[in-house]
């Protein structure tokens, strides 16, 4: 095995387990630190992370870095790298001081913009913006580093700073509650852990890449590139964020307020399901990058149908698993009001596993500088979704909502299916048949009698119905999938249960 896909490899398993965590800490220690702190400090604890972050924004910045440094580094010139970073240095530092002024001037009119708060929770959240808005301001030109290390092929290194982060954030927010049960120590433990994960970022790039920061190296004629690719990123990354974004408020505007909330777990299910989608995103930028430059077509291909197939029948796995324990499983997490957001979190989960098998493909129009015809295709998506949402939201409420976005991201897929076919040359009928048409039946046959199973059989409600019902759900489904993979699949799981005997 080489030292890429080793990295590859145990950078994937570093990857899930620290989303595990995540949302074991969401399910578990986050209701308790919530009951410690309390309701309304809790509330100024999320409105201080999200408010500053409105205005931390790079503009897609971060996602050209590793784009660049890959492609820097495939042409073996490590002139062009230190230039590159030397001239985005400079844009996050001119942005980090534009950004500064604004938080320093948006800190005296917190009472003005926030008029429905008590005097007492105005004074909770000015000290929360400080330590948020100090670290937003401190962390924000570092943003491009863990681009650099996914240049240099360092996943492992990557996602175990990540994890490490994650991990010990809970360990210092658990003992700032015990210690003493103040909010701005909860906002400080996660200031301090993410300081930590940054330094060691910084030192890996430091000490195991040719990255070596000279401001004065910063080009003017890069910078126009550069420039050119990130407004499309930024464009991209706005159109996105409209999708989510904007459901609540044409619910609230055509349906009731109701609808807001069954609507939101079936947001918060789909980002989880998305973070799994993109746990690997990133990972083979190097690779992808050097087909590119030597116009390796068929080893691109072999690489965009090994991990999409690997997507397709993970995320079909969880998905089948969230449909036949969906409705005994929000029950039981948010009580019976919210039983129609299962079929919510459903229907947008659905076209995930289409876009989200694609991510090499994806990759790979990016390195081609393919990204405004990407920008163009989320913009025609967040129209879609826009024009369908009022009349299907207006009708069906939640669900409508829901449809519209599952519509919405069907319809991308299908632009994105043309556009890597054209522009990239990548033979996506082939891709369609070799993946989906292999595994869409069985998926399907694992999901009916998983369903079957598990609401007509198994009548068990709760938490104990939840477990009972996800442990079926997916014996069912492995052991109707095994016999569908490929030679190399099988060898592969069956040498994972050998090595681990």
């Amino acid at each position: 095995m080489d030292n890429s896909t080793k990295q590859i490899r145990i950078g994937a398993v570093i990857s899930y387990v620290a989303l595990a965590v995540n949302i074991a800490a969401t399910l578990l220690y986050m209701p308790w630190m919530v009951s410690v702190i309390g309701k309304a400090n809790y509330a100024m604890y999320t409105l201080a992370y999200s408010f500053v972050n409105i205005f931390v924004m790079d503009f897609g910045l971060s996602n050209s870095v590793s784009k660049f440094i890959a492609q820097y580094r495939a042409e073996g010139s490590v002139q062009k790298e230190n230039e590159f970073m030397a001239t985005v240095s400079k844009v996050y530092l001119i942005l980090d001081a534009v950004m500064a002024a604004i938080l320093l001037v948006l800190f005296f009119f917190i009472d003005v913009i926030y008029t429905g708060l008590t005097a007492e929770e105005i004074r909770t959240f000015r000290s929360l913006y400080l330590i948020v808005a100090s670290y937003a301001v401190v962390s924000f030109p570092f943003m491009p580093l863990s681009g650099v290390m996914y240049a240099y092929e360092k996943v492992i290194e990557t996602k175990l700073c990540e994890m490490f982060q994650k991990l010990f954030t809970i360990v210092l927010v658990i003992a700032a509650l015990l210690y003493q049960a103040d909010v701005k120590f909860v906002m400080l433990a996660n200031v301090f852990s993410a300081l930590i994960a940054l330094a060691a970022k910084f030192y890996i790039v430091k000490r195991g890449t040719h990255i070596r920061l000279k401001l004065s190296l910063a080009n003017l004629a890069m910078f126009r590139e550069v420039a050119g690719f990130t407004v499309w990123i930024a464009v991209q990354i706005l159109a996105q964020r409209c999708i989510f974004t904007l459901a609540p408020n044409i619910l609230g505007i055509v349906a009731t307020s109701g609808d807001i909330a069954v609507f939101s777990p079936a947001n918060s299910i789909e980002s989880y399901f998305v973070s799994l989608a993109m746990a690997i995103n990133g990972f083979f930028i190097m690779r992808i990058t050097k087909y590119i430059v030597s116009d390796e077509k068929e080893q691109l291909y072999q690489l965009l149908l090994k991990v999409g197939r690997f997507q397709v029948l993970l995320l079909g796995m969880v998905y089948v698993v969230f449909v036949c324990v969906g409705d005994t499983f929000m029950c039981a997490w948010m009580g019976v009001d919210f039983r129609i957001s299962w079929p919510c979190a459903a229907l947008v989960m659905l076209p995930d596993i289409l876009i989200y098998s694609e991510q090499v493909a994806d990759t790979a129009a990016v390195a081609s500088n393919l990204v405004k015809y990407q920008a163009l295709g989320n913009v025609i998506m967040a129209v879609v979704c826009v024009l369908l949402s009022f009349p299907l939201s207006s009708v069906f409420g939640a669900i409508g909502a829901s449809a519209a976005i599952a519509v919405s991201y069907v319809v991308l897929f299908v632009y994105n299916n043309i556009l890597y076919s054209r522009k990239v040359g990548l033979a996506m009928g082939r891709f369609l048949k070799e993946c989906y048409g292999k595994l869409i039946l069985p998926v399907l046959a694992a999901g009916a009698a998983g369903f079957f199973l598990c609401n007509k059989l198994i009548l068990i409600e709760g938490w104990t119905g939840v477990i009972i019902k996800a442990c079926v759900a997916s014996a069912v489904y492995v052991l109707v999938m095994f016999s569908f993979l490929n030679r190399q699949e099988k060898e592969m799981i069956i040498g994972l249960l050998k090595r681990n005997r």
